[in-house]
């Protein structure tokens, strides 16, 4: 996956957990509808202002947005920890 890639990944799984509709995401940093999706698609690059208006709006460092899969990190996490009680457990 290409940065832009990985940030509206990134934006998709921040949306959804924070329950907030894209389209309210693109207005809230000033875009239009569909922007997130047609930058998804390739259609379109996403500029370091939109990555650093969406950063910010999740409280999420640039440089993690842009190369990390959050999504996977936090499963990664919950598993660990259900390991761990599972481990506490026997």
């Amino acid at each position: 996956m290409t940065p832009s890639q990985i940030l509206i990944s990134n934006a998709l799984y921040f949306c959804k957990k924070n329950k907030i509709r894209v389209r309210d995401l693109e207005e809230e940093i000033g875009y239009s509808r569909g922007y997130l999706a047609t930058a998804m698609r390739e259609e379109r690059s996403i500029s370091l202002d939109v990555a650093v208006r969406i950063s910010n709006k999740f409280g999420i460092s640039i440089s993690e947005m842009v190369s990390s899969d959050i999504q996977k990190q936090d499963r990664i996490m919950k598993l660990e920890r259900e390991l761990a009680k599972l481990k506490e457990s026997r």
